[in-house]
């Protein structure tokens, strides 16, 4: 399973010295929970590789939910928001502001020990 990147971000990153692996965590989650990733170039278009699907059924994406992606170069990391298919803004246990939410306990990411 891999989740393709707009070409628009990917246009963005080009002048960026990109790696092929790259943290992603979930904007709000601090570093608690960082997941690897593999990051692919492929007939022109960017995709998330390896790490994908586990990081898809930990924060139970759906079809019709919207990801914002941002890309810190200085901690070569993806940080997304999620947001559902009414374009509210989803919220996760693991959320440093999160009141209520749900999260599914899979493994697959990096705990940090910071």
């Amino acid at each position: 399973m891999t989740q393709r990147l707009p070409d628009s971000f990917m246009n963005m990153l080009m002048g960026e010295d990109l790696p092929n692996n790259v943290k992603l965590r979930q904007a709000g989650s601090g570093f608690r929970r960082q997941w690897d990733m593999e990051l692919v170039i492929k007939e022109g278009h960017m995709y998330l590789s390896r790490g994908w699907e586990k990081f898809y059924r930990a924060y139970d994406l759906r079809l019709g939910y919207f990801l914002l992606f941002r890309y810190d170069d200085d901690a070569t990391m993806l940080i997304v928001k999620v947001f559902n298919a009414t374009m509210c803004r989803m919220r996760y246990a693991d959320d440093d502001d999160a009141g209520n939410g749900s999260s599914s306990s899979d493994t697959g990411y990096s705990q940090s020990s910071s």
